[in-house]
């Protein structure tokens, strides 16, 4: 019987840490549908963590039954008497428990780890480009956790003012202050770094880095900043010494708690220890950011999947740190964190997010907003005000008193609708009647004198991009080590040759075609003027032109056929890098047919 046992014991626990294997590489789709199932009323309790449960208390469970028969075994040889057989069989439980025991406690082991290290990659960080609708702000099935941090583990190269950011899944709770904060968060210097070789030589004793931690972004956010000067001439603050090691150690057994009290995780594989690297440059120059609007709605159970979805951008010459949307009604006293998302360390980086607005009431009046930062946490925003209106404005259909699909009445204006501030329909000096949050394009203009709703291009990224090395722009790269000695492999400029196809995406670029100029003000062929096949490049949001001969590098604009334009260097969406010309020919695709199966 225990020979089966034994065997039942392993086999389960084998199977177990299978299904935990399974499920960490099934996981990587990460639409776990907890938002139609909210609006039912059931659990939203995300089914990652709810697996993960089961299996740790499956594994418990089978570590109990092995203890218990350790218990037994040992109590089998206790009452033996000196009798062979019973002293036999004891031992035989007790080794085959003993075995049990071992393979349980590996297997809770190893399946906590990918777990963790799963649901840390996958617990609701932000990426570039991507969408979100509650990121960093996890729902109370979680574990309390830090999701993310800012410098990643590993880097190397940091600038000497970062400030260090960590990322969490829930709000920190009020009772954690600047007292717990100075107990539970510490930064020290491990090694020096010699800056020509990057050879590592580790301190005896790790040095105590002395600064300010803070909480910020709705709570969900600790930031660092050293307390030292950085000697420049610009009397630069809060410098790490420069070409050093250091490691980030967060304590979540003694003071950092979520809102509800939760005690912070900190299960292996966890973010609460990190280590990074400085070279010596500093950061001095601010971000840029922007916010694409969108007509908001209140959400009464109707709207389109992509309603109230507006997008946000940041950019800075040395990455950006973190993304933070941003919402206030308007009197209220300050604004509100809505999402706050990880930076990706690239140069650009743009994140859609859709709105929550089952609390807002059609009629208020809101400023949306969204603030990008840069490694040393300077800030830059950008924001929208609106009037938040009915469900209906928002559902795809032509309903209500809409004059076109989700458009005038008590929607915001259809194309050629007005849009002036003030009676009469005048656009006065500068155009200062007309207002283009009106206008559900976005865009009001003055036409014949008076206010109207039209449309103007937004660029948000032009393709392909990097892929070239920063020492020699004609040659490619996938990785540094492609570029050889000095050269870095470019990943965000966009680039190309004379003949290959440009990719250029955006909004309100018409669905008759103008125009796509280079900095020089050639003027770029459709790639329909070269392959048949290539039918479809001009649309709304997307254009497939060819890099004209003779193109220099520069900005690019797009004008439509009304002649309305946005180029990539001007503030109106997203500022994107000059188009580099080099001589990597690229193959062009601009249709898959069929576009499925």
């Amino acid at each position: 019987m225990f020979k089966k046992l034994k065997k039942l014991i392993f086999l389960v626990c084998l199977l177990v840490v299978i299904l935990a294997m399974a499920y960490s590489a099934l996981a990587a789709e990460l639409d776990t549908g907890l938002e139609p199932v909210a609006a039912t009323g059931l659990s939203v309790a995300d089914p990652r963590v709810i697996i993960a449960n089961i299996i740790r208390i499956a594994l418990g469970f089978l570590g109990i039954v092995a203890v218990v028969l350790i218990i037994y075994g040992g109590w089998v040889w206790m009452t033996a008497n000196g009798e062979e057989e019973k002293i036999q069989k004891a031992k035989k439980v007790l080794t085959g428990a003993v075995i049990g025991l071992v393979i349980c406690l590996s297997a809770f082991a190893l399946a906590s780890f990918i777990l963790s290290r799963l649901i840390a990659a996958t617990g609701g960080e932000g990426t570039a480009g991507g969408t979100g609708s509650g990121a960093g702000t996890g729902a109370s099935g979680y574990a309390f956790s830090i999701t993310s941090t800012r410098p990643v583990d590993q880097t190397t190269g940091a600038v000497r003012n970062v400030v260090i950011k960590t990322f969490f899944n829930k709000a920190l709770g009020d009772q954690v202050n600047q007292t717990v904060l100075a107990a539970n968060f510490k930064v020290e210097k491990i090694a020096n770094i010699n800056p020509a070789t990057k050879a590592e030589t580790a301190l005896a004793t790790p040095q105590l880095i002395v600064g300010l931690a803070e909480i910020t972004d709705g709570r969900l956010v600790i930031n660092f900043k050293d307390s030292d000067n950085c000697g420049d001439e610009k009397g630069t603050l809060n410098c790490l010494p420069a070409w050093s090691k250091f490691k980030v150690t967060v304590n979540g057994y003694s003071g950092i708690v979520s809102v509800g009290n939760q005690s912070l995780s900190c299960s292996l594989g966890s973010a609460c220890e990190f280590v990074f690297s400085t070279g010596d440059l500093l950061d001095t120059k601010p971000p840029t950011a922007g916010l694409v609007p969108a007509q908001i709605c209140q959400d009464d159970g109707s709207l389109k999947a992509d309603a109230n979805t507006v997008m946000g951008w940041g950019r800075d010459d040395l990455g950006i740190a973190a993304l933070r949307f941003t919402q206030k009604k308007d009197g209220q006293a300050s604004e509100q964190t809505a999402l706050v998302v990880p930076g990706s360390g690239q140069t650009y980086q743009s994140y859609s997010y859709k709105y929550n607005t089952t609390g807002l009431a059609a009629g208020d009046k809101y400023s949306f907003g969204l603030y990008a930062y840069d490694q040393a946490n300077q800030t830059a925003s950008g924001n929208f005000t609106t009037v938040i209106k009915p469900g209906h404005c928002c559902n795809g259909l032509k309903d209500g008193n809409e004059t076109e699909i989700d458009c005038g009445g008590d929607c915001l204006a259809c194309l050629g609708g007005a849009c002036h501030k003030a009676e009469p329909n005048q656009c006065g000096t500068g155009s200062a009647n007309c207002d283009n949050n009106l206008c559900s394009t976005f865009f009001c203009d003055c036409q014949s004198g008076a206010c109207r709703c039209g449309t103007k291009p937004i660029i948000f990224n032009v393709s392909p991009d990097g892929g070239f090395c920063s020492n020699d722009k004609n040659k490619f790269c996938a990785v540094d080590a492609d570029c050889g000695a000095g050269g870095v492999c470019d990943t965000d400029t966009p680039n190309g040759a004379a003949g290959n196809f440009v990719s250029i995406t955006g909004r309100y670029f018409g669905d008759t075609a103008g125009k796509v100029l280079f900095s020089d003000n050639k003027v770029a062929a459709l790639a329909s003027s070269v392959n048949a096949s290539c039918s479809g490049a001009w649309s709304d949001s997307q254009i497939i032109a060819v890099v004209p001969a003779g193109a220099n590098t520069g900005s690019l604009k797009v004008q439509d056929k009304n002649n309305n334009f946005d180029t990539t260097n001007d503030d109106r969406g997203p500022q994107v890098k000059d188009f580099l010309v080099n001589n990597l020919k690229r193959p062009g695709v601009c249709s898959v047919n069929p576009d499925s199966g």
